[in-house]
């Protein structure tokens, strides 16, 4: 066959991103989530030390990380396979994210309001 233009690379790309990196989407939003939350809001016991969660080694945090670097992983692999120009582009990890439409941090507060979006 011959080599595919870069459009159908672009296609190929992304039905493989929506078939095996979409599904992870949610799993590291969570994850990321939790541990930003643990880290703000975590209660202190009165009369122990004052420890709060560390938000880089963690068990949450580690496993955020775990999470983003296989997300990431996954979506060079399909970059590899079907668009081999992706894999230089800063934007690389964050595409299923984008295709999974969910808000990336629904965490941050709204200055004007205060409230949480």
């Amino acid at each position: 066959r011959p080599p595919l233009d870069e459009e159908e690379q672009k296609a190929g790309f992304r039905a493989c991103l929506e078939r095996t990196c979409v599904p992870q989407v949610q799993k590291v939003l969570q994850l990321r989530s939790a541990n930003s939350v643990g880290a703000q809001f975590q209660m202190v016991t009165a009369g122990r030390a004052e420890t709060r969660p560390d938000p880089v080694n963690s068990d949450i945090a580690k496993q955020a990380s775990d999470a983003d670097a296989r997300l990431l992983e996954c979506e060079r692999q399909c970059a590899r396979r079907y668009w081999p120009d992706a894999l230089e582009q800063s934007w690389l990890g964050t595409v299923s994210v984008d295709m999974a439409g969910i808000a990336r941090d629904q965490t941050r507060g709204n200055s004007r309001t205060g409230r949480f979006t």
